[in-house]
């Protein structure tokens, strides 16, 4: 062998892999992060709405799970892990395609993972437990904007297992 072997075997085959892997986990924290600030505020928006009430009281009138720091800090790391999967699954099913066929994989794959985890986290959480919403406001137990072929948590019934707040005006 000679010295031209030696140096091509001892050079990694993915230099620089490192600091795009690196790159790819800090941005999926940065895109988490904000979709759960996103998801944060659409839940918050639908409970003073529907419970027509002010945010501290509507917070614990929703009682719900993702209130509780352990179950918001599961959903901020689903959130996280969608970006790096998403580039990782896409990268190997188009590893031997062209770069820009491989970055829109990424991109697309990264994006249908963060869509479906952010509406089974709004499926749910966004709907009334014990169906207390206020009926004048949400009568069929979801905010206005929830689309209708998107279900909720079962139970999301406006006047089903608890009191109906409003059911008297």
């Amino acid at each position: 062998m000679d010295g031209h072997e030696i140096a091509d075997e001892d050079v990694p085959a993915h230099a620089g892999g490192c600091a795009i892997g690196c790159a790819i986990a800090l941005a999926g924290l940065v895109v988490g992060f904000a979709v759960e600030v996103t998801a944060t505020h659409l839940m918050a928006d639908a409970w003073t709405y529907c419970y027509d009430a002010p945010w501290p009281m509507a917070y614990d009138m929703a009682d719900s799970p993702r209130t509780f720091i352990f179950e918001d800090l599961g959903w901020l790391l689903l959130y996280s892990l969608c970006l790096p999967v998403g580039f990782w699954l896409a990268r190997r099913l188009a590893h031997r395609r062209g770069r820009l066929l491989r970055i829109s994989a990424c991109l697309l794959a990264s994006s249908v993972l963060l869509t479906g985890v952010l509406a089974t986290d709004l499926m749910l959480n966004v709907s009334a437990k014990g169906g207390m919403y206020q009926v004048a406001h949400c009568p069929r137990g979801l905010p206005p904007w929830w689309p209708g072929w998107l279900p909720a948590r079962p139970g999301a019934n406006p006047c089903g297992s608890g009191p109906c707040l409003g059911a008297g005006r």
